[in-house]
């Protein structure tokens, strides 16, 4: 069972970097995701929906953006904060708050990196993907959360 766990973690961490990396241009700057156009994806700009769950959220960010997202009647979320520390200090701290509180953390994948790192997170039913990257254009790191739509574990 964990294997399966880890795999389709994997399999999921991958799409989320992909999605990641159509939604950041080559010079690390955020572009306008194409969410918008897809069926079920609602634009909340700078807003967080009142049913994103709760987790540690790292001090002093600020929403970027903001979707949420339904597909049946399963309902998913992705938000974008923004940071003024760098990749690795904000990843150890929610890697550090997150396992403080009982969230089971997979990753980082990349220890130590200054441009990004990918966590997966889960708890009481609910998996998120983490990409926190560095937007080297306006010196500032992106964090990137996006809740899985209908995956639930036991």
């Amino acid at each position: 069972m964990r294997s399966l766990w880890v795999l389709a973690s994997l399999v999921l961490v991958f799409l989320v970097v992909v999605g990641t990396w159509l939604m950041i241009g080559k010079n690390g700057k955020v572009v306008e995701p194409r969410m918008g156009l897809q069926e079920g994806v609602v634009d909340l700009g700078g807003r967080i929906d009142p049913n994103f769950p709760e987790f540690p959220r790292y001090p002093g960010i600020q929403v970027l953006k903001s979707y949420r997202k339904t597909l049946g009647n399963n309902e998913g979320f992705t938000v974008i904060w923004e940071a003024t520390d760098a990749v690795d200090e904000v990843t150890r701290w929610y890697v550090k708050e997150l396992v403080g509180q009982g969230w089971e953390v997979e990753g980082p994948d990349a220890p130590g990196s200054e441009d990004e790192q990918v966590l997966a997170i889960r708890k009481s039913g609910q998996v998120f993907n983490f990409i926190i990257k560095n937007d080297g254009e306006r010196d500032m790191t992106l964090i990137f959360v996006e809740s899985i739509l209908g995956q639930v574990y036991e």
